[in-house]
């Protein structure tokens, strides 16, 4: 207030300021407010130590799909979910946000999944061929049911509550360092190596 003798002041935490929430590179908070005024004699939630209560709504963004105009008015009325359409480079939109689904129920490797870890994003997926190689659950993504819906909503709950940690980001880019040019190089020369000599020594056996 700009009158200085008025009574009704902002708390001044100094510096223990109370945290609501965190929030990642690319995040903001949507949120309404409502003040109502109130004495603590009435009710509990008007006394000078009321509880804050805050509950995150995630924005979900579906990159390359069609109709998206339709399924935007109706899944969506309130833009709490995101449609990109069809993206040349789908990664650059999907740069800095907190995960990648994968809701396969075949995959001969699921590159998918490397190339969102790559980008730091955590993968949640279901354990097609190749996944529990690549994800450690709670640490760089998690691992829903096969084709159950629920399972995959009671994961995102969760995560939306905290209940489930957030995989930090460069903990998923360094999960996947093997895939990385320069290390899949020598490990595929290291066993290209390794069959050489073995054919090498079965025909000085055979020799011998």
């Amino acid at each position: 207030p700009k009158d200085k003798d008025c009574k009704v002041k902002p708390v001044d935490y100094g510096n223990n300021p109370i945290i609501l929430t965190k929030l990642k590179k690319g995040q903001s908070i949507d949120m309404k407010l409502t003040a109502k005024k109130g004495i603590g004699k009435t009710h509990a939630k008007w006394s000078p130590v009321c509880t804050c209560v805050m509950k995150p709504i995630p924005v979900v963004e579906i990159i390359n799909i069609d109709g998206e105009n339709f399924l935007q008015k109706e899944l969506s009325p309130e833009n709490k979910i995101k449609f990109w359409g069809w993206q040349s480079n789908p990664f650059e939109c999907a740069r800095d946000n907190g995960f990648l689904i994968l809701s396969s129920y075949y995959e001969g490797s699921p590159l998918a999944a490397i190339e969102g870890l790559a980008c730091g994003m955590g993968v949640i997926s279901t354990p097609v061929s190749g996944i529990k190689e690549i994800i450690e659950p709670g640490k760089n993504g998690y691992i829903f049911e096969m084709g159950n819906p629920s399972s995959l909503t009671s994961l995102l709950n969760n995560i939306s509550a905290h209940k489930q940690p957030i995989p930090l980001p460069e903990i998923c880019k360094s999960s996947i360092n093997e895939y990385e040019y320069q290390n899949a190089c020598k490990s595929f020369y290291d066993d290209c190596k390794q069959v050489i000599f073995s054919k090498i020594q079965d025909v000085c056996s055979l020799t011998t």
